[in-house]
């Protein structure tokens, strides 16, 4: 498949593929950086499930305002979109590129009982919920905060 990163022409090649998520697939593109390809309705996985093609369609369009939204002054440790990955055309978001973080721990592996520390009394989901709250606190401060409390 073919996409423009910085107005320049990428083709992302199957073997590339480094993570596969229900809404998305990643891939490497080299220096440090990967490219995350949001899956559109056609995409295989959502084949003859009509409510996950709508799903995606509605992603897609909520990409196209939020990810150009995304604020670029952000600390160093958050990681976020750096570069917008269109189609050909360059006028539809399909991704962004980010930087690739080495041995960090898939978001959802909190969530299984095997990866659940024997020692730690919270449920996963719980202890995945506070670790991931400090960390955006430390990251982003007291405005992220005051987004929890008004939800």
């Amino acid at each position: 498949m073919d996409v423009l990163v910085h107005g320049k022409r990428l083709r992302l090649k199957p073997q590339q593929a480094i993570g596969k998520g229900g809404e998305a697939d990643v891939f490497t593109i080299g220096n440090g950086q990967v490219l995350k390809l949001f899956k559109p309705p056609s995409h295989p996985d959502y084949a003859g499930q009509p409510h996950e093609q709508q799903q995606a369609e509605a992603r897609l369009a909520e990409h196209q305002a939020k990810l150009p939204a995304f604020p670029s002054h952000v600390p160093g440790r958050v990681v976020r979109p750096e570069a917008l990955v269109t189609d050909r055309s360059g006028r539809i978001i399909l991704g962004y590129t980010m930087r690739f973080l080495h041995g960090a721990t898939v978001l959802m592996r909190y969530a299984e009982r095997s990866f659940a520390r024997p020692a730690c009394r919270m449920p996963p989901w719980w202890r995945c919920f506070v670790t991931c709250t400090r960390r955006s606190a430390r990251c982003i401060g007291p405005a992220w905060w005051l987004a929890i409390l008004t939800i």
